[in-house]
């Protein structure tokens, strides 16, 4: 049996526009053996079927349907599949250039355990480029100083307190390869609900000995209907699991530690969950409820113990200026500007911001 260098993991769930264009851009790679595993998440539409056809067709796919559970234990599922000395997850609807496996492999040796790439968003007419701005070929982040503040833009991912790692692809699976060995111990592992992927990801950075970032524009991704603007009933209830779960985590790091950092980085995540919940629940134009049960749930959420402490002791005077807005009047609990200020940047994303089909 050849050894398998990469396995690469797709969870799929009702893709079927999407799903074909993502597993032929991994079969493309070269320069390594890969095993490519095609988790289907109970696809409603013709998913699955794609799915096992692509199998049929290449030797290397492993196709394994389940019943819907998320894309959190899809991955999982693939993790305890893979045999691969390294791990890449590939969304569903997204796709890798051609050459990102040949770029990245060089980057492959003893002591690296991340390899980090740029990415391209695909809105329906334009597109836009992420990448580290740096004429290097590629960056390592080795001392105790760059990892600790890498793990840190794990939690401030969506505000982006360390800005100089803003454009890098640190709170999402995607955009980076990661040695298998990382996820042997039982913390790394992707929890239920929404916001499944950060504390994973925050202990795949904490354990890192090396992470490199590899200057080329690899991953492609689709920004179609985004999660974001989506109606989800009860937000605080679906990102429950992973907002304990982080502050457990992050709770064992501070325990008997001064990381002042780090606490800044746990109240910008809160602060960050609190602004999708507004988004995905309280104001979202598909919400049922009339303005004043609206209001009644945020104020109910926001007086959680951890999102109190969160905007009374949180740092804002990085956030960019909407952001800065929202969670100022999220902290001041000014429901009626939130809710303007929901339908104004619905008319924006309306007129500039587009998604792709």
């Amino acid at each position: 049996m050849k050894d398998i260098l990469i396995s690469y993991i797709v969870p799929v769930y009702n893709a079927e526009k999407y799903v074909e264009k993502c597993v032929r851009s991994i079969m493309q790679q070269r320069g390594a053996d890969i095993e490519i595993i095609l988790i289907d998440d109970g696809s409603k539409d013709s998913s699955g079927h794609i799915c096992d056809l692509l199998a049929e067709e290449d030797s290397r796919i492993q196709v394994i349907h389940q019943e819907n559970r998320g894309h959190g234990e899809a991955r999982n599922i693939g993790i305890a599949a893979a045999r691969g000395k390294w791990i890449s997850f590939v969304d569903d609807d997204d796709w890798l250039e051609e050459n990102t496996q040949e770029l990245c492999i060089p980057y492959f040796s003893e002591g690296t355990d991340v390899v980090l790439f740029g990415k391209r968003d695909i809105y329906r007419n334009r597109e836009k480029e992420h990448a580290l701005k740096t004429n290097c070929e590629s960056v390592e982040f080795s001392d105790d100083k760059d990892l600790r503040a890498l793990q840190n833009s794990v939690l401030d991912y969506y505000y982006h307190y360390n800005p100089q790692f803003g454009e890098l692809t640190l709170g999402v699976p995607w955009g980076k390869y990661i040695r298998a060995s990382l996820f042997e111990g039982d913390d790394c592992r992707f929890v239920e609900g929404y916001g499944e992927d950060r504390p994973c990801l925050f202990l795949i950075f904490f354990t890192a000995r090396k992470v490199v970032y590899v200057n080329k524009i690899l991953y492609n991704y689709r920004i179609h209907t985004s999660t974001m603007r989506k109606y989800l009933p009860n937000a605080e209830e679906n990102y429950q699991t992973a907002i304990i779960k982080m502050h457990e985590i992050v709770g064992r790091f501070l325990d008997g530690h001064d990381e002042p950092d780090l606490q800044i980085s746990l109240y910008a995540y809160d602060i960050a969950n609190f602004s999708y919940f507004v988004m995905q629940d309280y104001c979202n134009r598909d919400n049922p409820k009339n303005y004043k049960m609206r209001k009644k749930d945020f104020l109910r959420d926001r007086s959680n113990k951890i999102f109190e402490q969160a905007f009374y002791r949180g740092c804002m005077n990085y956030l960019p200026f909407r952001r800065k807005c929202l969670a100022l009047m999220i902290k001041y609990r000014m429901f009626f500007f939130i809710n303007i200020m929901s339908k104004m940047n619905r008319l924006f994303e309306k007129v500039y911001c587009t998604r792709s089909d």
